[in-house]
């Protein structure tokens, strides 16, 4: 009898024992992803905020932790207080001080890598092992051999944050459709009633101008370079960006900003002032290029022409290639760059590494595509980047430079690569905000959808 009752508690065990193990091996094998997981963001975000510029106290690992962990909250007004805090600091471009100022940067550092994203979406902390994201950090940051290649840890960070980023763009672009459709309805009124407004001219296009002042110099055209002063707001009178606020002149090429400033600096000349109130349609349309113009926005601008300069005359002489320092420097950095294991060279002399190779469809120069760009110089210097705004930009691919028209059908929806774009493919010899005449460009840039 006591054979038998051993017999029938043995498969009971037995099944126990096996139930018990096979919870251990999941529990083993969830803790080793969230490790490898926490590992990767750790070193990679290391890697990123090397690039930037700031000091070593300014990345103090315990306060980054402390501030990613309130970031993961999603805290909209503790994203907006760091976001706050560093564009001052970057502005400034001063590094802290007293250890407090620094651990106060890193602290906000922390906060602002994942706080845009979880004011929209949750992430769990449960999600990260936040000490094997700080030993990964620091090792990072010494420049210590790290267990995972970059390749690696980012195919492990994709897997994880692609599905986030989607829902975060779902939920995003729902807003910004619904947003949209109410801003494109006031400036429709608003436009209606400015028309009726003594002074005013509307145009055939739709473009409205008032002139504040009539100038007597030369009248550019289209394809010449002007240097204006400049002051932009919504209908609601929001100001968006100003560079008399600035106290700096714009110098651009006439071609190469919205439609309704291709239109109206042509109405103008040297020394006048013109007040122009420009349709969506003539603006960014359904794009929110920063989150100051939200989509479907009609923009007022007091232009002041300061200054043309007539593009050059075409002639048969052969093209002598325009150089400076920065641009020798690019020329060096990409010959370095070229003999790097994945680094490919085109004829053109664009250069591009793939990160994730996508599997979705490719763009053509005739579409517009959604993207995520981080962009740096050589020096690793930022210049521009919709990850730090927390918002992707939507562009038509034949409207941006060279380097991106030629880089960007390359790759497929779901892709990420980073560009190398020599000067002549950027902005050649003319300096743009932070970027100096000459420059070599960097760009990580992540394909997120064709035809939004």
């Amino acid at each position: 009898m006591k054979t038998l009752l051993y017999l029938f508690f043995l498969p009971t065990l037995i099944l126990s024992t096996t139930f018990l193990k096979a919870q251990d091996t999941v529990k083993d094998s969830i803790k080793t992803e969230i490790e490898k997981r926490s590992y990767a963001y750790g070193a990679m975000v290391a890697k990123g905020i090397a690039r930037i510029g700031f000091s070593k106290d300014e990345k103090n690992p315990d306060r980054f932790v402390e501030g990613l962990i309130i970031g993961m909250k999603g805290d909209s007004a503790s994203f907006a207080e760091a976001q706050k805090t560093l564009q001052k600091r970057m502005q400034s471009k001063k590094e802290s001080t007293t250890p407090e100022e620094a651990g106060n940067i890193a602290y906000q550092l922390g906060i602002s890598l994942i706080g845009g994203l979880a004011t929209v979406i949750e992430i769990p902390a449960s999600d990260f092992d936040f000490n094997v994201f700080k030993e990964a950090f620091i090792a990072s940051e010494a420049g210590d051999t790290l267990k995972y290649e970059d390749i690696e840890m980012d195919s492990i960070l994709q897997a994880y944050f692609t599905p986030l980023s989607k829902k975060y763009n779902d939920i995003m672009e729902a807003k910004k459709i619904a947003q949209s459709s109410v801003n494109i309805e006031a400036g429709k009124i608003f436009m209606e009633k400015n028309s009726k407004k003594e002074g005013v001219i509307t145009l055939p296009s739709g473009l409205q101008y008032e002139i504040i002042k009539e100038g007597t110099g030369k009248t550019p055209t289209v394809a010449d370079q002007v240097q204006t002063h400049y002051h932009g707001t919504l209908i609601d009178g929001t100001v968006f960006d100003s560079s008399v606020e600035r106290g700096e002149p714009a110098s651009f090429g006439v071609g190469q900003v919205i439609k309704g400033w291709q239109e109206g600096i042509p109405l103008m000349s040297e020394g006048a002032k013109y007040k122009f109130y420009i349709p969506q349609e003539l603006a960014y349309g359904m794009q929110s290029p920063s989150p100051k113009i939200p989509a479907g926005s009609t923009l007022i601008f007091e232009v002041e022409l300061l200054k043309v300069i007539p593009a050059p005359k075409q002639n048969t002489a052969p093209k002598k290639v325009a150089t400076s320092p920065t641009n020798a420097e690019g020329v060096k950095f990409l010959e370095e760059n070229s003999k790097k294991k994945g680094v490919i060279t085109l004829p053109s002399g664009l250069q591009y590494m793939v990160i994730v190779k996508g599997d979705g469809p490719k763009p053509k120069l005739t579409d517009k595509v959604q993207t995520h760009y981080h962009g740096t110089l050589i020096d690793g210097t930022v210049f521009d980047s919709s990850v730090e705004r927390g918002e992707p930009a939507t562009f038509p691919v034949n409207q941006v430079i060279k380097g991106w028209q030629e880089g960007i059908p390359l790759m497929s929806e779901g892709a990420k690569y980073r560009l190398f774009i020599p000067q002549n493919l950027a902005y050649g010899m003319r300096a743009t905000g932070k970027i100096p005449a000459g420059s070599t460009l960097i760009f990580d840039v992540e394909l997120i959808k064709i035809n939004p």
